[in-house]
């Protein structure tokens, strides 16, 4: 006869999983003196266990596993565990805290009796691998649940691939209550007055931006102090170019373009701005151009201690741009105490001058570029062959002619792939003329996308990640890459990092994130992500399309037939089954599942 104790059901479980960072330290150190720590520490979680309707399964070691019917019930013993343990850890030596580490998953689990086997366990305690120490790490699944029902903030930190289980897993950080967090060493909430009390300061703004674990900066737009206010493009050129030779350097963190850029023109204290895309320092300052003589007057600041690290002028002649950036980024990069790799150094001294002329003419076409209409696209076009006329070495200016041509076919202006084979052989020559461009790799990548050679692209793409590791466009596109090839799960981690790094409103990196939830039959999330474009993108007609499609999958009949007649009425010659085929889809399936729904949603 079976014994009742072998009998094995499957249910539905939060479960909590946990154990010591450093556990065997511990031990190593004062064997006697751990065992009493977590011999009192195992009675207080027990009793947390058993106050929120939990049951401790099992406690071998410094591990310790348990089960709820709520995930909610779950996570808030989780909470009131870490809370209390950060008090209890105040009265011990910092080397002989006892910091637990949590995850915490809902799944399908087996009960053998008292026992609990499955993914449903293994899942909590890969998460409890990726929780902080004194931290707590919970699933997609949990999350579900809980987003809307506890009182703390919950940051995605990817979807993690673990061990022996199957599929990528969405992984969310718990973000503790300021005084915990201050208690575990992570955070304090008196302003900080020292360099050491800032390095583990965690930004509290409205986003609850957390400071990166490297040093971490933005470059504001660098005011135009010429007298001729159409000389924007050429302190805007600057600004980008800055950008793009810092995130260059692994060992920076730097915001996006995007992010810094919608600061221009605005009286906002450092302080705040720091706060607001969630870094350590601000760089910021002004461009003077004076014929071909240029000044750049700019000042470092520490954005949390709110005071100037330094000031300095950079004079120079326009053909030496490129050395005044050079000597801008080098002296960022001291104060920032970065050691650069022997790449990075290489990459630094690689430069030449440049033709004055050809480098103001880019810069202008570069401008025009950013403006979505064909005719400004033509008119960008002449400028890059009359620069490239001057100087056929500059390998910008084959990039900038290049984006003419690609974005003739997903805007729909050609029905030629010819305009990708020139895209294609714009970007490869300036691949040859400037191996470190990484406008150039960005081009080429998108290419291949488009012209559905899916390898290839995410080959390029990660070239472009070794020369510039940082670069919020790249990180986001990687993820579009993937998304298109079919991997939607390992698309989301990238473009969450990208939209980090670009914190502001970003309506590119928001679609890039839609099309992957939408993939991954999260249509909800999709609509959340969208729907705040919906005012000032009102004619954006991708953004339009694909929250019909959203909305439809969602189950909202009527916001999609709205969103839909809308986009017909802007662009009354839409057909669903030629812009279908243009969409770089690896699999044809998931094509004609998108067209379908299109014409479900109302379009034709």
């Amino acid at each position: 006869m079976t014994k009742d104790t072998d009998h094995i059901v499957r249910k539905l479980a939060a479960i909590l999983s946990t154990d010591v960072k450093g556990y065997s330290r511990l031990m190593g150190d004062d064997e006697m003196a751990t065992v009493e720590t977590i011999t009192r520490y195992r009675r207080f979680i027990h009793e947390f266990v058993e106050s929120h309707n939990g049951r401790v399964v099992d406690s071998p070691g410094d591990n310790l596993l348990a089960e709820f019917a709520s995930a909610v019930n779950a996570l808030d013993c989780a909470v009131a565990i870490q809370e209390k343990l950060a008090i209890e850890n105040q009265s011990l030596d910092d080397h002989r805290r006892m910091e637990f580490r949590i995850g915490i998953n809902v799944g399908d689990v087996i009960f053998q009796g008292e026992r609990l086997y499955g993914d449903g366990v293994n899942i909590a305690a890969r998460l409890e691998g990726l929780s902080d120490a004194s931290g707590i790490c919970i699933s997609g699944t949990v999350y579900d649940q809980v987003k809307n029902k506890i009182g703390l903030p919950l940051e995605f930190i990817g979807a993690r691939k673990v061990k022996n289980i199957a599929e990528p897993i969405r992984a969310y950080k718990v973000l503790l209550s300021q005084e915990t967090e201050r208690m575990n060493g992570f955070s304090s909430q008196k302003a900080p007055t020292s360099q050491d009390e800032v390095e583990n300061e965690q930004l509290s703004g409205s986003a609850m931006l957390q400071l990166p674990d490297i040093p971490s900066i933005a470059v504001l737009p660098l005011v135009n102090m010429g007298q001729d206010t159409d000389q924007d493009y050429f302190s805007d050129g600057l600004t980008e170019d800055i950008i793009t030779d810092l995130s260059k350097i692994s060992g920076i963190f730097v915001i996006a373009k995007n992010s810094a850029f919608a600061y221009k023109g605005k009286s906002i204290p450092s302080s705040q701005v720091a706060q607001e895309l969630g870094v350590h320092h601000i760089l910021e300052g002004t461009v003077r151009r004076a014929g071909q003589r240029v000044r750049i007057a700019t000042q470092l600041v520490d954005g949390l201690l709110n005071q100037n690290i330094w000031a300095d002028r950079f004079d120079g002649n326009l053909k030496d741009i490129f050395d005044l950036q050079d000597q801008v980024t080098g002296k960022v990069v001291s104060a920032l105490k970065v050691k650069l790799t022997s790449e990075e150094k290489e990459q630094r001294t690689s430069r030449s001058s440049v033709n004055p002329e050809v480098y103001d003419l880019v810069k202008k076409a570069n401008k025009l570029g950013l403006d979505s209409t064909f005719k400004s696209h033509l008119e960008a076009r002449e400028i890059y062959q009359r620069a490239l006329n001057l100087d056929p070495g500059y390998a910008p200016a084959y990039v900038g002619m290049g984006w003419t041509w690609f974005d003739e076919w997903p805007f729909g202006w050609s029905e030629d792939k010819m305009v990708l084979e020139k895209a294609l052989h714009l970007s490869e020559r300036a691949i040859d003329l400037d191996p470190n461009l990484p406008e150039a790799y960005s081009l080429l990548s998108c290419t291949y996308l488009w012209m559905e050679e899916h390898e290839k692209a995410e080959e390029v793409i990660n070239r472009l990640l070794a020369i510039a590791p940082n670069n919020a466009d790249a990180l986001a596109f990687y993820g579009y890459i993937l998304a298109f090839s079919g991997r939607a799960e390992e698309a989301v981690a990238p473009i969450i990092r990208a939209k980090r790094m670009d914190p502001g409103r970003h309506v590119r990196l928001s679609m890039y994130l839609a099309i992957v939830y939408n993939l991954l039959e999260r249509y909800e999330e999709a609509v959340q992500e969208l729907e705040p474009y919906l005012d000032d993108y009102s004619s954006y007609l991708p953004l339009q399309r694909m929250l019909a499609y959203a909305y439809y999958q969602a189950g909202n009949m009527k916001r999609a037939r709205q969103t839909a007649t809308h986009v017909v009425q802007l662009e009354p010659g839409f057909n669903c089954e030629a812009y279908g085929r243009k969409l770089p889809f690896k699999d044809s399936t998931m094509r004609n599942r998108f067209i379908d729904t299109l014409k479900k949603a109302g379009f034709q």
